[in-house]
């Protein structure tokens, strides 16, 4: 089949996909009650992890306050409105809502990967020591095969990847059968929460050192170019381990968290988004959007549901060639990206206007855009990610089973935290 023949059949599925607004976001509806007198309760982000916590733990009516890096809310949420005109935005982050984040899903021989004993280390302890090349591999692939998986070599995670972290992806997503999207941005989800939380909310606030005794905690921040100190009862950590790691903390976290922060890997990820005069690919009956074995990986139409003739191209390079985007200058990126989308919608030279472009692993509150797990990892470092240090707790999409950069790992988590601080003695 002729590439166009093909992307034109692919434009009507991905529309019949994408184009519901979003309904719910449905986590765990149970509403916190506090136990005894309020707690004093530092959450260090304000991510959806630490926006989320934060909610629950004031609804229920302790005493929270949040200290965020970055003058904005959301982390890793982040929709790019400034560099375009006409009211287009982009997602540098977080873009879609897959419909079945809001069950539990059990497979099979993998059992249910959303049990916190998961997994089972006699059963699965196989697969947790190959990756995702073995697995395919024993299971008949030919060298071909395997390189057309990885995208003819773009996707290097064949090699770096431990199958049980890839199989435990694919049991959660057997449900999956449409994304939606955030009608105006996914950004407007953070902001939400920080509309409620405003007052407990202190931006430019990077954690710099954390201290536990058997009476409390404390942080210290810099704000202004002064250190400050922020005493409570419990601290939240909701920050990626890319950047925990930077945070001292005293007494230190035990072997087994030093050994978790240290060595939990993220992927690299970049955005490039090339704006164009009006949307010519639809004039073809092609959606925008496309998979390639380039080293853009994928093409990604950020516009197709927002109103005007204006369109915006996203070119999605990740793992190595993320990296190698990454030491890149903003136009050798733009241009990097002009130069292969052109070969799969000819005609982005002619129309385009202008581009801006996203580098996770060059965001120093990030440092890479999600958690995975290397060959082995699973049974050496997943029992220690989410557990509690003392009075120190932790709260992520890289706490949850939903890792892999989903919006739902990030929420449950500040779920699941804020139940833990909420019965804490």
């Amino acid at each position: 089949m002729r590439r166009r023949e093909f992307l034109k059949q692919m434009a009507g599925a991905t529309a019949t996909l994408s184009l519901s607004p979003l309904a719910t976001f449905a986590l765990d509806n149970r509403s916190l009650e506090r136990r005894g007198a309020a707690k004093r309760v530092i959450i260090v982000g304000a991510g959806l992890a630490g926006l989320s916590a934060a909610y629950e733990l004031t609804q229920a009516g302790h005493d929270v306050t949040v200290l965020e890096a970055r003058p904005r809310v959301g982390g890793r949420v982040h929709t790019l409105r400034d560099p375009f005109p006409e009211g287009l935005y982009a997602e540098a982050g977080a873009t879609r809502v897959p419909n079945h984040h809001h069950f539990t899903i059990r497979l099979s021989e993998l059992g249910d990967v959303t049990d916190p004993s998961w997994p089972s280390p006699e059963l699965l302890k196989k697969y947790d020591q190959m990756n995702r090349s073995d697995f395919w591999r024993a299971r008949g692939a030919s060298s071909e095969a395997i390189a057309l998986l990885s995208l003819g070599g773009v996707d290097d995670r064949v090699e770096t990847w431990s199958a049980l972290f890839m199989l435990r992806n694919q049991a959660l997503n057997q449900k999956l059968t449409r994304y939606y999207k955030i009608r105006g941005g996914t950004g407007l989800l953070p902001k939400a929460f920080a509309s409620r939380l405003s007052e407990k909310i202190h931006y430019a606030t990077p954690v710099v050192k954390i201290e536990q005794n058997a009476q409390g905690v404390t942080a210290t921040f810099q704000q202004a170019g002064t250190y400050h100190t922020l005493t409570g009862d419990y601290l939240i950590c909701t920050v990626p381990f890319s950047v925990q790691k930077n945070i001292e903390v005293a007494p230190p976290f035990s072997i087994e968290k030093q050994r978790a922060i240290e060595q939990l890997p993220y992927l690299s990820v970049s955005k490039i988004f090339l704006q164009s005069q009006r949307r010519f690919w639809t004039d073809e009956g092609m959606s925008g959007f496309a998979t390639t074995d380039l080293p853009i990986s994928q093409v990604w139409d950020m516009t197709y549901t927002q109103p005007g003739t204006r369109g915006i191209l996203q070119a999605y390079p990740i793992s190595l060639h993320s990296r190698r985007v990454t030491g890149m200058s903003e136009n050798e990126r733009i241009n990097f990206a002009l130069e292969q989308v052109e070969m799969i919608y000819p005609g982005i030279r002619n129309h385009f206007e202008g581009g801006v472009t996203k580098c996770w692993d060059e965001d120093e509150w990030a440092r890479g855009a999600s958690a995975y797990y290397k060959p082995g990892q699973f049974g050496s470092l997943l029992p220690h990610v989410a557990r509690p240090e003392g009075r120190i707790h932790f709260a992520g999409e890289h706490t949850s089973v939903w890792i892999d950069g989903w919006m739902q790992g990030a929420l449950e988590s500040g779920n699941r935290v804020a139940q833990e601080v909420n019965v804490a003695l």
